[in-house]
């Protein structure tokens, strides 16, 4: 499959612009009284649709009468999910990291200057980054960590793009000029994606525009979902086109960074970062933990609801997580409102669980166009080779580390001169001259958990090796 990439930003600034004059008519969208019905009566804001999910399933439906099997999905799905909770029972699969990378589409108005309105500053985006990963790795510290006794760390990470489709350096944020301001899922699926995307086998494309409703109300976000082996449902190449070239998450820049760390224009109570954590969840799998609908029957398969035993049954969305809620008492468990994959504000969302964690190491394994991104090195410099951290003629020892590691150099003649350790953001938190040539010690007791690189600079070539700091 050739998926196209245009370095011409003016290019696709006309062609995005032609379609703006729409705006107009799709801005007095009005909802009549059946709309308002279909809107969950515990929603508190009932014009703002914080996921659109099932609008953009109720778009793709009615648009290219595309309706994805989901029994067919999680037939396909489920023995290997048993097969990875198997897994899990491993160490050393159990720690180990999964790696995607990750290109952020900025659409915004033509006339704004980084930093303004939409046009979110780089120091915005990497905020945002820097939550998923905080979240999805439930790293101490952050709002991302919980006490939950089945709240996980995922091993998933996220990395910023530092290689385009043309082989050139990038720093993973794509800035692409509109005229106006809002662009409805037509302008988006028809327009943006199509003439904006990066190759979705090797990069999450992650787009950032103001969205105008398409039925009940503006979502914040919404991201597609994936599909078995063979694209079930889709049987000519144009339907399997179709999908790739409009994979990927859209997001409200409203909702994407993190106000504890960069000011700016937020949604109100959408401002940690975690809309596109929930959409994230999403793009890997993961159903809302109410299942989209009322029902409050369990079977083996949880197949009423999300398909993940281990979040309890619910009825419904939920936006707070300041008080209990049951909404389905027969079934054991309170609503686990703190989970990401439900409505509550970002404040007080900070779950995912063993059952969901390896929902999405399946689909990571398994899915087209998920299990590549796994395989893709965008996310390292272009001048890099990445270097086993257990082979080669420099280790580190031990890796994971906690306080500190050895850094053990094999090669005869060979002297680390320098070396320089950066965040798993690319940040440089560390840099010191050694001169050693056997071995030499890495004091790493300030650091926080996660996952690091340190570059080593030797009289006869540059290396880079990944560490992992736990407490």
């Amino acid at each position: 499959m050739k998926h196209k990439f245009t370095a011409e930003v003016k290019k696709i600034f006309i062609v995005a612009s032609s379609f703006v004059f729409l705006y107009g008519n799709a801005q007095n969208h009005t909802i009549d009284q059946d709309e308002k019905n279909d809107v969950n009566k515990n929603n508190p804001e009932p014009r703002i649709s914080f996921c659109g999910n099932e609008e953009y399933e109720k778009y793709l439906e009615e648009k290219y009468n595309y309706k994805p099997s989901v029994k067919k999905f999680e037939e396909w799905l489920a023995p290997k999910v048993l097969n990875t909770k198997l897994k899990l029972k491993s160490a050393r699969y159990k720690d180990e990291v999964k790696i995607i990378p990750v290109i952020v589409h900025v659409v915004a108005p033509e006339h704004e200057k980084i930093g303004e309105g939409g046009n979110l500053s780089d120091e915005r985006i990497n905020s945002q980054i820097e939550v998923l990963n905080q979240d999805f790795r439930r790293m101490p510290g952050s709002r991302g960590f919980n006490t939950n006794p089945i709240g996980v760390d995922t091993g998933i990470e996220f990395r910023l793009a530092k290689i385009d489709p043309n082989g050139n350096p990038t720093n993973g944020i794509n800035r692409i000029p509109l005229v106006g301001k809002y662009l409805n899922k037509q302008q988006i699926e028809e327009t943006i994606k199509p003439q904006t995307q990066w190759d979705p086998e090797k990069y999450m494309n992650i787009w950032v525009i103001y969205i105008i409703p398409q039925y009940v109300s503006a979502p914040i976000g919404y991201s597609s979902f994936p599909h078995a082996s063979g694209l079930d449902g889709l049987e000519d190449l144009k339907g399997i086109e179709f999908i790739a070239n409009r994979d990927g998450v859209v997001i409200n820049p409203e909702a994407f960074g993190s106000s504890d760390t960069v000011e700016g224009n937020y949604r109100e109570r959408l401002d940690k970062g975690r809309t596109l954590t929930h959409e994230t969840g999403h793009f890997l799998g993961l159903r809302h933990i109410w299942g989209d609908n009322e029902s409050c029957e369990l079977d083996e398969k949880d197949s009423h609801n999300d398909y993940c035993l281990d979040t309890p049954a619910a009825s419904h969305a939920n936006w707070e997580c300041d008080q209990i809620v049951d909404s389905c008492p027969l079934a054991p468990g309170n609503d686990m409102t703190e989970n990401y994959m439900d409505y509550s504000y970002d404040a007080c969302t900070n779950t995912f669980t063993e059952d969901q964690k390896a929902r999405m190491l399946t689909v990571l394994a398994n899915s087209p166009r998920r299990a590549s991104l796994l395989t893709s090195k965008v996310w390292l410099d272009v001048n890099d080779t990445e270097v086993k951290d257990t082979s080669g003629d420099i280790l580190i020892y031990p890796n994971p580390a906690k306080d500190k590691f050895e850094v053990v150099i094999s090669q005869e003649n060979e002297t680390v001169k320098t070396y320089e350790i950066f965040t798993g953001l690319g940040q440089l938190i560390k840099k010191e001259e050694v001169n050693a040539s056997t071995r030499f010690t890495v004091n790493t007791s300030s650091f926080s958990p996660g996952l690091y690189f340190i570059k080593l600079s030797t009289n006869k070539k540059t290396k880079k090796i990944k560490f992992i700091i736990v407490k």
